[in-house]
C-alpha cells in the first residue's frame, strides 16, 4: 500500500462535521466563478495539521447562516486564529478552476489540479489567509477585502506610491457643517466648486485595495496581487526579446511558461505577421501582440 503523500481538509461540504481525506481520496467538488464559495479542500502535510484545520475552520462555517456569501464567509474568517493557522515558507498555491479545487501547497499539486482545464484561475501567496480569501471570492479581485500584507522588501518609489494613494481614498465624511461651508465659499468661486464637487465625490466613494500588479496569461488577466513582488524573474526570462520587451511583459503580469511560449513563437516565426498570427491564435489581443512586434524591432533596431 502506497504512503499517503497528503491530506485534504474539507470544508463547509454537505457534512456539519469536519472531513479529512488521504491525498487520492478528495472528493469532487465544483469549480469556477458560478459555484458557491464553499466546499474548499485545503491541503495539510499530515493527518494531525488536516484535523486542526477542518476542526477550527468548519466549526466556523457550522455558525455561519445557510447559503451564506463570500462577504459572510471572509467576515466570518478573519480572525488571528484563521489568519495564522498555516504558516509555510514555500507559500499557498490557490485554486479556482481545478480538480480539486482550493488551497494547495506545492507548485506540482497545483499543476496536477489545473490539468487540461482550458483557462485555469491560480494565485501563488505568501499566507494561507490570503490564498482562502482568493478561494471564497472565486479569484475575483474587486471581491478581495482589503489586506494589509507585511513584505520584507526595500520601499521602492511605486509602494510609497501605493501608500499616498490608498491614504488619500480614507477621507473622512464631511459634516452637515463642513458640507454647508464649502456650499457657502463655493458660491463665491467658480475654482472651489469644481473643488467641493471632487472632495465630496471622493468622500463618498469605496476604498479599494492597492494593487501592485495583474496576474496574466495570453488571453488576460487571471488574477491579481495585492502587495509587492519582484519582476527580476519574469525580466530575466524575457530579456531574449529586449530590455523593454522584457520590462513590458514583466510588469503586466506574464509568467515564465507564457513568456517561453512569446519566445518561442518570435524564434520559429518567418514574418513579424507570423508572429502575430501565431500569439493571436493563443489568446492574445492582435493589438497587442502588434506593440510587442514594435518594442523587437525596437531592440533589433537600436539595441535596447
Amino acid at each position: 500500500m502506497a504512503a499517503i503523500e497528503h491530506y485534504w481538509a474539507v470544508i463547509g461540504g454537505p457534512h456539519s462535521s469536519a472531513r479529512v481525506y488521504g491525498s487520492d481520496d478528495c472528493p469532487l467538488i465544483p469549480c469556477g466563478r458560478a459555484t458557491s464559495p464553499l466546499p474548499v479542500a485545503i491541503q495539510c502535510k499530515s493527518e494531525n495539521e488536516a484535523r486542526r484545520v477542518a476542526g477550527t475552520l468548519q466549526g466556523i462555517v457550522n455558525s455561519l447562516p445557510h447559503g451564506a456569501d463570500h462577504t459572510q464567509i471572509l467576515a466570518a474568517f478573519d480572525i488571528p486564529s484563521v489568519r495564522t493557522l498555516l504558516e509555510d515558507e514555500a507559500g499557498f498555491y490557490a485554486i479556482v478552476i481545478g480538480s480539486p479545487p482550493g488551497i494547495h501547497r506545492t507548485a506540482e499539486s497545483a499543476k496536477r489540479a489545473e490539468g487540461s482545464f482550458k483557462y485555469p484561475i491560480r494565485r501563488h501567496t505568501p499566507s494561507f489567509w490570503l490564498a482562502l480569501a482568493f478561494v471564497i471570492v472565486k479569484g475575483v479581485p474587486q471581491h478581495m477585502p482589503p489586506l494589509e500584507i507585511v513584505v520584507e522588501v526595500p520601499e521602492s518609489p511605486i509602494d510609497t506610491l501605493g501608500k499616498r494613494l490608498r491614504d488619500s481614498l480614507h477621507i473622512s465624511p464631511q459634516t452637515p457643517q463642513t458640507a454647508s461651508a464649502f456650499t457657502s465659499r463655493a458660491s463665491s468661486s467658480a475654482t472651489s466648486t469644481s473643488s467641493t464637487r471632487l472632495e465630496t465625490a471622493t468622500s463618498d466613494a469605496e476604498p479599494s485595495p492597492i494593487i501592485y500588479s495583474h496576474v496574466r496569461n495570453l488571453c488576460g488577466i487571471i488574477s491579481s496581487h495585492y502587495y509587492p513582488t519582484s519582476m527580476t524573474p519574469v525580466r530575466t526570462l524575457a530579456r531574449p526579446l529586449g530590455t523593454l520587451t522584457s520590462r513590458y511583459l514583466a510588469s503586466h503580469g506574464y509568467g515564465a511558461e507564457d513568456v517561453n511560449l512569446i519566445i518561442e513563437v518570435y524564434r520559429n516565426a518567418h514574418t513579424s505577421e507570423q508572429f502575430i498570427t501565431l500569439l493571436a491564435k493563443r489568446g492574445m489581443a492582435v493589438h497587442e501582440a502588434k506593440f510587442l512586434q514594435d518594442l523587437i524591432d525596437l531592440r533589433n533596431r537600436h539595441d535596447i
